[in-house]
């Protein structure tokens, strides 16, 4: 196998790269400021990984982002996915109902 610090393989395609690379350990942001990529495919999505790519093209609105999501349909992982979103959409709710609430 790969040693866990040797760099990722890049491979060319059509004068640009391809990068494989697992993001176990949570290098997502770093990652995307070193490579600036066009496109990012996440097998197995996570709200924050989504969260990471929508700080980095907020940072960098000119340079267009497509976010490819992969997972089977009717999974364990789409299904943790989905109620990962619906708790966040929940959280932030509340969040918008609590400070509507309060009193200055």
């Amino acid at each position: 196998g790969r040693e866990a610090d040797a760099p990722p393989p890049a491979l060319p395609l059509a004068g640009r790269q391809l990068l494989l690379q697992s993001l176990a350990g949570g290098r997502l942001r770093a990652l995307l400021e070193e490579c600036r990529p066009a496109a990012v495919v996440l097998y197995s999505p996570s709200v924050a990984a989504l969260r990471a790519l929508e700080v980095h093209q907020a940072e960098h609105p000119r340079e267009p982002l497509r976010v490819y999501l992969l997972f089977y349909s009717a999974s364990a992982e789409e299904h943790a996915y989905v109620g990962a979103v619906a708790a966040e959409n929940a959280a932030f709710a509340a969040l918008v109902q609590e400070k509507g609430a309060m009193t200055l």
